[in-house]
């Protein structure tokens, strides 16, 4: 694919990603750029990231408070209410907004800790699911109360990263812990059973349910590539093979899915961005503005009405920037982002083409 150059200056190596939403940067060194400077929290666009408006205000009772200082670590979508996102901080529990994120709220009972996940029931926006890696916990009031309805038992050795639900049966839900244990719900989470290991010696960072494919479910892991699974999560097979040919692509950074062509995948990692056709078994390289392993890549979206649209946020050295294409990758032009922070998160909202939302994590210190 032709690539149309944006003046770009090359201040140093990439940065190391540390899995989808933890960074460690390490301690100060003479010899690297300096510290990332700006605001963290969330801000918006609607103007395709032309410009951007901070979002990140919480009203209390002694006043509105400003979460600019709040690092993103997930932004989830309800699936039937577009102005509903949830927001996972770290060390600080979630924070939702029901009015696109002009205001957030924070839940009494999840203040602490990280959660892993968000999983919003399709049919009953008001239960919402989440795990902290060692509990699986259910609201069923929108989030104005919770309580705990599984312990991870291995949890000193295994976390539970994700929890999602079957978009076929939502009755069904699946757990996925860190060292690939499946566990299934076919009750709405009040009973479990383990049916699978992926496989053993490795890191799941998330799990996906194919929205268009009835049993099809994939897992990401940090270093061992995509995982997939064709009968519901039973048995899995490694597409790991099918990406060697590209250097640095078991480095996993984001996985996305076509949200209108079925077995179309996007796979983003050290390498750069790769797609693939046939879920996972061949894929294709997009020519970036910069080199394979230039930029470290840290968010994807494609537009869902127009899928020529693609946005991907990324770093050289201390700088983040949003690159765009309105080709479906054949030219790549830049834009400002409003922090230098890292630019973890990219949501276009499904209904508004030029509303995008962007969310910075906050580079770690040493002290």
């Amino acid at each position: 694919m032709k690539k149309s150059f944006t003046s770009i200056t090359v201040l140093c190596a990439a940065l190391l990603f540390m899995g989808a939403g933890c960074f460690n940067l390490g301690p100060e060194d003479p010899n690297q750029p300096p510290a990332r400077t700006g605001p963290g929290g969330m801000f918006v666009s609607e103007d395709k990231g032309e410009t951007w408006t901070a979002i990140s205000r919480i009203p209390r009772a002694d006043g509105v408070k400003s979460l600019r200082g709040v690092s993103v670590y997930k932004l989830i979508q309800d699936p039937t209410d577009t102005e509903a996102l949830y927001w996972s901080a770290p060390s600080l529990g979630i924070y939702y907004t029901y009015d696109g994120g002009t205001t957030w709220q924070q839940p009494r009972q999840v203040k602490k800790g990280l959660v892993y996940n968000v999983a919003v029931h399709p049919k009953d926006k008001c239960t919402l699911y989440i795990t902290d890696g060692i509990k699986i916990y259910i609201s069923s009031d929108c989030s104005r109360h919770w309580k705990g309805i599984h312990d991870n038992i291995a949890a000193n050795s295994d976390k539970y990263r994700t929890i999602i639900i079957d978009p076929f049966n939502p009755d069904r839900m699946t757990i996925i812990s860190q060292k690939g244990r499946v566990l299934r719900s076919d009750n709405r989470g009040f009973s479990w059973d383990s049916i699978a290991t992926i496989k053993s010696g490795i890191s799941v960072v998330d799990a996906y349910y194919d929205p268009m494919n009835e049993d099809i479910m994939y897992a990401t892991t940090k270093s061992k590539g995509l995982f997939r699974s064709d009968d519901g999560g039973l048995t899995w097979s490694s597409l790991l093979d099918n990406l060697r040919q590209y250097r640095g692509a078991n480095d996993f950074r984001r996985f996305y899915m076509h949200k209108s062509k079925s077995d179309v995948l996007f796979w983003i990692s050290k390498y750069g961005i790769l797609r693939s056709e046939d879920r996972g078994e061949t894929w294709s390289a997009y020519d970036l503005v910069t080199a394979p392993g230039v930029a470290s890549i840290y968010a994807f979206e494609i537009n869902p009405k127009n899928d020529q649209e693609i946005y991907y946020t990324a770093a050289v050295g201390n700088k983040s920037s949003l690159y765009y294409s309105a080709d479906g990758g054949v030219h790549w032009f830049t834009k400002k982002l409003p922090s230098d922070q890292i630019p973890s998160i990219l949501h276009l909202h499904p209904e508004k083409e030029n509303k995008i939302y962007l969310g910075f994590t906050i580079q770690a210190t040493s002290n």
